[in-house]
């Protein structure tokens, strides 16, 4: 099952909606198969049981956009992508605020992989993944993180993990990664606490 609330296809737009509790498979909340846009909406305490407690594309699109404006985001849960996973061409997340989100794999809040990702003016705070990127977790050719707080965020697998553990704030892995103005602070990591 996927889309505990919703499942989207072309040309959707969500605004000033609450998503509250809701579960599936993957996309606790959404599943988008198709570009789109989320507005001033919050997510909290929804899980997937694969991927993207909040919200999630799958893994098949690779042409999709996705604008992720204004949201909040509060103890989302799943394996890939606490709060968001996302595959695509151009996936943005603005002005929006990560809190408590866990990942027991990769991207504590975040797990993106898209040609381009930019994440600016945004808040993580007291994301957790078991393996890599406490808040983030991207794989891209243009990566772009810009003037967003990270604090408290954390990335700490399991004991006889010992590659594991990177990046407690921010996982990057791109072919052109720009990190600019951003604030990290109280950030915990095995291997690159930022």
């Amino acid at each position: 099952s996927h889309g505990g609330a919703g499942c989207v296809r072309t040309g959707t737009v969500y605004s000033n909606c609450i998503f509250i509790d809701n579960h599936a498979d993957w996309g606790g909340a959404l599943t988008f198969h198709a570009s789109g846009k989320i507005l001033n909406c919050t997510f909290i305490d929804n899980r997937a049981d694969r991927y993207g407690g909040a919200l999630s594309t799958g893994f098949e699109y690779d042409y999709m956009e996705l604008s992720i404006l204004d949201c909040n985001f509060d103890g989302n849960t799943a394996p890939l992508g606490g709060a968001i996973q996302a595959k695509g061409l151009n996936i943005l997340i603005d002005d929006s605020n990560f809190k408590n989100n866990v990942a027991t794999d990769y991207g504590g809040a975040i797990n993106i992989e898209a040609d381009d990702v930019t994440i600016r003016d945004s808040i993580f705070n007291s994301n957790k993944a078991y393996i890599n990127g406490g808040a983030i977790h991207i794989k891209g050719k243009k990566t772009q993180v810009q003037n967003s707080s990270f604090l408290s965020n954390e990335a700490i697998p399991d004991v006889d993990k010992l590659d594991d553990g990177l990046g407690g704030a921010i996982y990057v892995n791109s072919s052109m990664a720009f990190i600019t103005d951003n604030d990290f602070r109280l950030n915990t990591a095995r291997n690159g606490s930022a």
